[in-house]
């Protein structure tokens, strides 16, 4: 599989998983080779592809020098797999990805698939390449797939040894896991981290991000039923769900999954200065989520012009009564945070206040820096300041989160949201895993999805946290 023409078991009888290198001299490799897929690649079932040749951009070599042969180590194998998967990435659209997985692994792997997480997080589902939902579902909660996906460590499955699950993220945003059937035995470190078979997945999980873009497939695998016109829009302008920084991590959780519309969140990273905010206009129709988008736009727009947060609140204000007048408003929290110092800096526009879950116990609300709503009436406020602790949790929510009621009419409450965030770092839950438990535990609470948005965020500043997150 190397350049210079390599060969999976094909032509020679070799043990499973050997890969026999051929100098590029007995290979008919044209000068400007064309592009040919492997017959793995374009086979009709993934069984054709265990057995078949694949050499990247090269042509398959018909004969074989034995004396030439050289054999490679299991984790050589897998980092020619990382090559081969790098060489086809760029002329792969998004619904080849399982064949090109399977192609590219094979004589590695019986078995190699794909699961991504809906968006909703409650099932992790096949992708298949072939249908939209015509593949394998497994469910997060109360499986070994949803155990890998909730706490990002490889799981061998203790009823078929040969098969393990592992997280499948890009950095740290966890975008499903990948099912792992190898054919030889595997050393444990391979999957352990910095492993050759975790670098591989960490690779495929970036290669998936960034095809996210280019086609319907992933998205459709990961709906579990079609979106409104509103998050569609939404959903564009959002940032991915997770971030990660060497001092810094951030997640966020939004439900309903395919009706948000009111709700946005944003965040970005220069110079070692981390932004992030929090918007909810109010309604819920398609105005809201139109009004959502001005705001989180214009305070990009302005930010990215060298906006101070409070400069960022007014052309978002301004933006807002140009296009709505007075029919509108949307509430906000803007913050920014020095990550070599832990100072905070925050703006907040009617929104509720950021809750600083502090790593000695203590809980403290960033009740400073207050202003009307953006576009209610004209205002300005001072930002307010706070100086964060290596190890404090920051909590956004929107008001949907503690509105919600269950069936005795109890609302869930601010309380309630800070005794879950503690209980769940007490317990050892990353960044990402405690943002979805929170919403989770909000749906819990009211016996379904809520009928207001609900959207939560949570961030740490702790190096800690950064690794307790990655795979």
């Amino acid at each position: 599989m190397a350049v210079g023409g390599c060969l999976r078991r094909k032509g020679v009888a070799m043990s499973p998983g050997v890969v026999a290198c051929v100098p590029s001299s007995v290979s008919r490799i044209p000068s400007s080779p064309p592009r040919i897929r492997s017959p793995a690649l374009t086979a009709a079932s993934p069984a054709d592809s265990h057995s078949e040749a694949y050499c990247g951009n090269h042509e398959i070599a018909s004969v074989l020098d034995p004396a030439g042969l050289t054999v490679l180590s299991r984790s050589e194998q897998w980092y020619e797999a990382i090559l081969d998967l790098l060489r086809e990435a760029n002329l792969t659209s998004p619904d080849e990805l399982p064949q090109l997985l399977r192609a590219v692994t094979a004589g590695l792997a019986r078995d190699f698939t794909i699961y991504l997480v809906d968006y909703e997080q409650y099932h992790l589902r096949e992708l298949t390449g072939t249908g939209i939902h015509d593949g394998d579902s497994q469910p997060v909660e109360g499986s070994l797939a949803g155990l890998t996906f909730q706490n990002g460590q490889p799981q061998t499955d203790p009823e078929q040894p040969a098969v393990t699950w592992i997280p499948l993220m890009d950095s740290a945003e966890r975008l499903g896991v990948l099912r792992v059937a190898t054919e030889v035995s595997d050393p444990d470190e391979a999957f352990h981290h910095g492993g050759p078979v975790v670098q591989f997945a960490n690779l495929l999980g970036h290669l998936i991000a960034a095809k996210l873009p280019y086609g319907d497939r992933l998205h459709q695998t990961r709906s579990s039923r079609p979106m409104t016109v509103k998050s569609v829009l939404l959903r564009q302008l959002l940032p991915p769900s997770t971030f990660t920084a060497d001092r810094w991590i951030l997640s966020a959780s939004m439900r309903p999954a395919y009706a948000i519309g009111g709700d946005a969140y944003d965040y970005a990273l220069d110079d070692d200065i981390a932004y992030v905010g929090v918007f909810d206009a109010v309604g819920h129709g398609l105005e809201a989520g139109l009004a959502v988008a001005v705001a989180l736009s214009a305070t990009r727009a302005a930010r990215r012009n060298g906006a101070s947060l409070t400069e960022m609140a007014h052309d978002a204000e301004a933006e807002l009564t140009a296009q709505f007048g007075t029919t509108t408003y949307v509430t906000a929290v803007m913050l920014r945070m020095d990550l070599t110092s832990g100072q905070v800096t925050y703006v907040n526009a009617g929104h509720p206040p950021v809750v600083v879950l502090g790593a000695d116990g203590g809980t403290t609300l960033l009740s400073g820096g207050r202003r009307l709503p953006l576009a209610m009436a004209p205002d300005t406020a001072w930002p307010g300041e706070h100086q964060l602790q290596d190890g404090d949790r920051l909590l956004f929510y929107t008001d949907g989160a503690v509105d919600v009621r269950d069936a005795d009419g109890q609302f869930y409450t601010v309380e309630r949201l800070i005794a879950s965030a503690r209980a769940l770092a007490a317990d050892g839950q990353t960044v990402p895993e405690t943002a979805r438990r929170l919403n989770q535990g909000v749906v819990d609470f009211h016996g379904g999805p809520p009928d207001d948005d609900s959207t939560i965020v949570v961030c740490e500043w702790s190096a800690r946290a950064v690794e307790d997150a990655l795979p």
